[in-house]
């Protein structure tokens, strides 16, 4: 089966048990739609082949090609045994890595075989002078406020999420400085960032930074 006949036949499948978490009830939404761009500018892009049990913090450790706007794992479906992902990153060059070290069977899972294809939803390149914006965020604050738990609840009641993982960065007496690393960009870091910054019953107690994606390609 070719890589766009196997991203057809496993969208499908996926679309018919789950929405995408960026779909905000919005089919419409610019980001939900293929931009108007030509092929050689697009930075998403969909694999295959994955473990049926791979997380975010598993796909996100082989991730070091660059900056992460978005990213989305299907799940095993249907026919489907293995799981499938959606990787949009900040720029093209980028995504061309990404697909070189798929060829060169750099980026690879033991046991699985991985394919990678162009997207045919195509994401534009991000804005090249946004250098801050990240899917990481550091939050800081006293500990009884900014602590995993109490974090995680204030963002569950006001937006789905993924995460790769949450560190602890600096812990005292008095206060703690978090380190979320989100799966996506789009979505997720960004109202992080928004609803803790402008809706936090404590807000004037916290500080919300953007923080390194260590996705982001060493040289980049």
């Amino acid at each position: 089966m070719d890589n766009e006949a196997d991203q057809d036949k496993q969208e499908q499948v996926v679309s018919l048990t789950q929405p995408s978490p960026a779909y905000e009830g919005n089919a419409l939404h610019w980001r939900n739609v293929s931009a108007d761009i030509a092929d050689d500018e697009n930075c998403s892009v969909f694999v295959t082949g994955l473990s049926p049990n791979i997380g975010y913090y598993d796909l996100m450790q082989q991730l070091r090609f660059g900056r992460i706007v978005q990213t989305h794992i299907n799940a095993p479906s249907g026919y489907y045994h293995t799981a499938a992902a959606k990787i949009v990153f900040w720029d093209r060059a980028s995504a061309e890595r990404f697909m070189g070290a798929v060829r060169s069977r750099q980026f690879a899972f033991v046991g699985y075989r991985i394919r990678a294809t162009w997207n045919r939803v195509k994401v534009a390149p991000q804005d090249p002078a946004d250098v801050t914006s990240s899917r990481v965020i550091r939050v800081h604050g006293p500990h009884e406020i900014v602590n995993e738990e109490a974090i995680c609840a204030f963002l569950w009641d006001h937006f789905y999420f993924d995460l790769e993982e949450i560190l602890v960065i600096e812990k005292s007496t008095s206060s703690c400085t978090l380190e979320i690393r989100f799966g996506s960009f789009w979505f997720q870091s960004e109202n992080a960032f928004r609803f803790l910054r402008e809706e936090h019953p404590d807000r004037e107690s916290i500080t919300v930074a953007w923080a390194y994606d260590p996705c982001n390609f060493p040289e980049a």
